[in-house]
């Protein structure tokens, strides 16, 4: 019996995008369901989207590692050294220190 002709990469790779789409939609799902959107309509809808999120870090791997966050405070050199490092980030939102949280807005840098 002749084997039928079939690409097992091919195969995981197009399975392997049908999943990111479903966990895509799940995530949009939940998302909206948390605003408010009323959009799940039964348990085991609800529980399909967590099922499907969940999967989400073994499909894409690890998370890289946080960058440690920009102090935009202190003397002038230093602040214009996070601002340089702050534009060659990929991230539009990189996380920044808030002094008040620490208490030391007020110290003398």
């Amino acid at each position: 019996m002749d084997e039928p002709d079939f690409d097992l990469d091919e195969y995981r790779s197009a399975l392997r995008q049908r999943v990111l789409r479903a966990v895509r939609a799940a995530y949009a799902t939940l998302d909206r369901e948390a605003r408010g959107g009323r959009t799940i309509r039964s348990e085991f809808q609800f529980r399909t989207c967590l099922a499907l999120a969940r999967l989400a870090p073994a499909l894409l791997g690890a998370a890289p590692p946080q960058s440690p966050p920009l102090r935009l405070y202190g003397t002038p050199d230093e602040i214009e050294e996070h601002l340089r490092i702050l534009e060659k980030r990929a991230s539009p939102s990189p996380r920044v220190e808030d002094p008040y949280e620490k208490g030391d807005c007020h110290e003398e840098h």
